[in-house]
């Protein structure tokens, strides 16, 4: 008994101590580390609840303490947490400030652009229609064609569709066969009066 003792006065002696400036925090967990010591210091001293998956960093760190019996009445998902002394210590260097302000800055906009810098975007899936359009461009067939008339929001049509025309033949011109459109000025009947506007047609 005197040799395990003795064995285990060793053991505790060389133990190394809690260094809290080693502890790495994520934005997250520094955030939740600070809102579990504000719940715990507040005046009167309560506990911070969270699903125990949200604190399972800061649990295995023995930052936090979860209590399984100690329920919040309005989330049965969550049970109270309560800050340990090494969480404390990590909270007194620092460490869970720095957290969510290296993230901050991580994610500011960049000054020469006014863009921000966002990490794990996650792309949407690109659209393999092509460029899309008002108009029936890929319903027509070579000799067919449509009027676009001028009207008080587009006054004239030609110049509105000149780019959606040009995109077109540029897309046509990888296709097999060619695909082009012709784009011209003109009028057309419409309700018994003359109409300016523009014709579409498909050459090829």
């Amino acid at each position: 008994m005197e040799n395990e003792n003795a064995a285990a006065s060793a053991d505790a002696s060389t133990a190394s101590p809690f260094d809290p400036a080693s502890v790495t925090l994520s934005k997250i967990d520094g955030k939740r580390l600070t809102d579990t010591n504000a719940a715990n210091t507040s005046t009167p001293s309560k506990p911070f609840f969270a699903k125990p998956k949200d604190m399972a960093k800061l649990t295995k760190l023995g930052l936090v303490i979860g209590y399984e019996s100690q329920k919040n009445p309005d989330n049965a998902d969550q049970i109270a947490f309560g800050i340990t002394a090494n969480g404390s210590a990590v909270i007194n260097a620092g460490k869970a400030q720095e957290a969510m302000d290296a993230a901050t800055r991580q994610r500011a906009p960049v000054p020469e652009s006014g863009f921000e810098i966002e990490d794990d975007v996650q792309m949407p899936a690109a659209s393999t229609s092509g460029r899309q359009s008002m108009y029936p461009f890929e319903a027509l067939k070579v000799g067919q064609g449509f009027f676009v008339a001028n009207t008080e929001g587009r006054q004239d049509a030609y110049k509105s569709l000149s780019s959606t025309v040009s995109g077109k033949n540029k897309d046509g011109a990888t296709m097999t066969p060619v695909r082009k459109f012709l784009l011209a000025r003109g009028e057309k009947k419409i309700n018994g009066v003359d109409t300016k506007g523009a014709w579409v047609k498909r050459e090829s």
